[in-house]
């Protein structure tokens, strides 16, 4: 693999009964009264992601409003990737080892705290990545090996299963979303079995469509319809080598930067016409926040990061507030895992070693 494997998944390394058009994916919407006033709502903050117990594994976790629960039982590694609110139910996917003394993994989800492992066998590093819930139907993404060790992208609607690559070459399928009955997938995809640079893909209901030529290196994080008008984030490795945050928008290039230093997209929430994309940026002072419409929002100082190499994972605006997850440092160390809203981290974890938090649905 090329040069974008240095950023690749640095946090994994580790729906809504109808679509919201000018909102995030992983934000409720307002409540409205009986005298058809809309007022806004008190919303609930939960985050996913997981710690590091006494015995060193990861233990799969949410957080509601600081509130803290478990969801594996620690003894071997699991990994809460992203989380969706749905009425009273909380659904949380990720990924869960087999047992500790080699890379065999389940990718699944828990409900209500209750684990269903999405395939019956494990395989090397798979994962389920994100979730949706349209009209009670239940949409997750991932990535399983085959039995000839290769990687395919898949996505799981209410359990059942479809494969969106053929298995020829490696894929990984990272973000959904689902939108009048039609289910738009991102992730990556190598050109070919004797070629490994990876493309970015965008399936629309299983139908592969390359945002990139293969080139270079390049992969789509994350996606969200707005208006009609489908927007993409993700990574291209320019020609110079570096790493570059990218948008598409209804699958053509809206801006890229070069100028020498790394960036990674890496989740998105599209507001009006306001686009929010977070991420790593090394060519500010800072290496972890977002993007807004192209502009760079610093979170955290690189002093406490840059040995660490941090990335802010997903983001959600709810009205004027903008909240994103990631990881924080003080001492450069040690990490915590913490939300931001406002720029303000806040750290619901209980231990100093947490490796961040990854995925936040506001409700």
């Amino acid at each position: 693999m090329k040069q974008i494997q240095t950023f690749k998944h640095t946090a994994i390394m580790f729906i809504m009964a109808a679509a919201i058009l000018n909102g995030c994916k992983k934000e409720e919407d307002e409540t409205t009264d009986d005298s058809n006033t809309t007022t806004p709502a008190t919303k609930s903050v939960y985050v996913c992601g997981y710690e590091i117990n006494s015995a060193g594994n990861n233990v799969a976790k949410y957080w509601k409003d600081g509130i803290e629960n478990t969801l594996s039982n620690g003894a071997t590694d699991a990994v809460a990737q992203n989380i969706w609110v749905e009425g009273d139910d909380v659904y949380v996917v990720g990924s869960r080892k087999e047992f500790n003394a080699g890379s065999l993994t389940f990718p699944a989800y828990w409900l209500n705290g209750v684990e269903t492992l999405l395939n019956g066998t494990s395989a090397p590093y798979s994962s389920a990545t994100d979730i949706f819930i349209s009209n009670d139907n239940v949409y997750i993404v991932g990535y399983e090996r085959n039995s000839d060790g290769i990687e395919v992208a898949k996505l799981w609607m209410n359990g059942g299963l479809t494969n969106l690559s053929d298995g020829s070459s490696e894929a990984k399928a990272f973000g959904v979303y689902v939108e009048n009955g039609n289910v738009h997938v991102v992730g990556t995809q190598n050109v070919s079995e004797f070629d490994n640079t990876p493309v970015a893909m965008y399936w629309l209901n299983g139908v592969g469509t390359e945002l990139t030529d293969g080139e270079t290196d390049a992969e789509a994080m994350d996606v969200e319809v707005s208006n009609g008008d489908v927007y993409i984030c993700g990574v291209v490795v320019s020609d110079s080598g570096v790493a570059n945050n990218m948008l598409w928008k209804n699958g053509e290039p809206q801006y890229t930067v070069e100028d020498g230093l790394p960036e990674m997209a890496h989740g998105l929430c599209v507001v009006g016409n306001d686009v929010y994309i977070a991420g790593k940026n090394e060519n500010q002072t800072c290496s972890s926040g977002y993007w807004k419409n192209g502009g760079f929002i610093t979170l955290i100082p690189a002093v406490s990061f840059m040995s660490l190499s941090p990335i802010a994972g997903k983001i959600v605006v709810d009205n004027d507030d903008v909240y994103a997850t990631g990881s924080y440092s003080s001492d450069g160390v040690g990490t915590n895992g913490v939300y931001w809203k406002n720029g303000v981290a806040h750290h619901p974890g209980s231990t100093p070693f947490q490796e961040g938090l990854l995925g936040i649905f506001i409700k």
